[in-house]
């Protein structure tokens, strides 16, 4: 009655499928190997490996910004200086020096703790923005260094800013807090981009009424009015 029929041991159709799974499972490793050699040699993802690298040799610095309000005989300006580090903080003792090195991607030493390097250190893009206008400032120096005559923007560690270009250094410097010295007054300030609220008060006197605010709180630091400072804050 069996002799035409056909049949296979279900131990062999077992071992079977196994064999079936096993070699989907080494094929599909294989694809996804041959899909991770391509990425790896793909030039994109082989420059995005090589600045991921570079990144992680590098250490990120920070930058303090100390301001202070300053008279001669012929003018009002505001002398800056900087510090520069990461757990502990450098002067950054001359600008001119500091520019130099970044230019030329020289070391220059601070201290025991920090031998800074522009190919091994590197700044925030906010810091960027105060190292670049120390930059801007360290070329016009530059330009007009020759006429001793003429107001010095770079002296040593200090950048000296006129009233014209208060506003400007103010918005390099973002959301940074600044230590901001004012008539021997320290205020540790941040920058503020909006208006100044004007609180008015009307009190009645013997029949009189008065009215005050605030306003005489708030200090002018340009003869412009385009910077103030209120309540701790430095308003632009």
């Amino acid at each position: 009655e069996y002799e035409n029929s056909k049949f296979i041991c279900k131990h062999i159709v077992a071992t079977f499928l196994l064999y079936i799974e096993n070699l989907q499972k080494e094929i599909k490793q294989a694809r996804l190997e041959k899909k991770k050699k391509e990425e790896e040699q793909d030039p994109s993802n082989q420059i995005l490996s090589i600045v991921e690298q570079k990144l992680n040799q590098k250490e990120r610095l920070t930058i303090e910004v100390y301001l202070d309000k300053k008279e001669n005989q012929k003018t009002t300006y505001y002398q800056a200086y900087f510090k520069i580090g990461n757990n502990k903080m450098y002067v950054l003792k001359n600008l001119k020096d500091f520019v130099e090195a970044r230019n030329n991607k020289t070391e220059l030493r601070y201290g025991k703790d920090l031998n800074y390097n522009p190919t091994t250190h590197y700044f925030s893009g906010d810091d960027e923005l105060v190292v670049s206008f120390i930059e801007e400032y360290v070329s016009i120096d530059k330009l007009y260094s020759e006429n001793t005559n003429n107001f010095k923007t770079i002296d040593g560690k200090f950048l000296n800013i006129l009233e014209s270009g208060l506003k400007k250094f103010l918005l390099s410097i973002g959301s940074k807090d600044v230590t901001f010295i004012y008539d021997k007054k320290e205020y540790t300030t941040n920058i503020v981009k909006d208006t100044i609220d004007i609180d008015f008060l009307i009190s009645e006197s013997d029949e009189v009424f008065k009215l005050t605010s605030n306003i005489n709180d708030t200090l002018a630091l340009t003869t412009k009015g385009d910077v103030f400072l209120y309540k701790d804050k430095i308003y632009l």
